[in-house]
């Protein structure tokens, strides 16, 4: 996921970006996280959720399948897409796909480390603030 060369040219759309990224394709849909690359036509999507403990397998399936067609999109438009859903449960559970989706957009695991206990924290103060 990392760019290896110097002509990097990323772009971060947040959830309060009114429309997907126009230059990849047209869509409803807005992952809470879209990073991407015009020179390598890399997209990555990032999807948040915060379920109850019990249903995390639920709803990461759920956000998985909710993205498909815009996948299928992005590839039809002739960009290389990614998904990643992250789920952090109510009570305070961070689901193994946060540390997995930080390792994977190249991140050290004292970095990860230091972000999964953060995001507990804003979890425990404050849980339906954040997601």
């Amino acid at each position: 996921m990392q760019s290896t060369g110097a002509a990097k040219s990323t772009i971060v759309a947040m959830r309060n970006e009114k429309i997907f990224p126009p230059e990849i394709c047209s869509s409803n849909l807005r992952p809470d996280i879209v990073l991407w690359s015009s020179s390598s036509k890399c997209v990555i999507l990032i999807e948040l959720t915060c379920p109850s403990e019990e249903n995390i397998p639920q709803a990461k399936s759920r956000k998985t399948e909710r993205y498909v067609d815009l996948i299928n999109q992005i590839k039809d438009a002739g960009w290389s897409p990614t998904l990643f859903t992250i789920e952090a449960g109510v009570r305070g559970c961070l689901s193994k796909s946060f540390a997995y989706t930080l390792r994977r957009l190249g991140m050290s695991n004292a970095v990860i480390r230091k972000a999964s206990k953060l995001l507990l924290k804003l979890l425990a103060d404050a849980p339906t603030q954040y997601f």
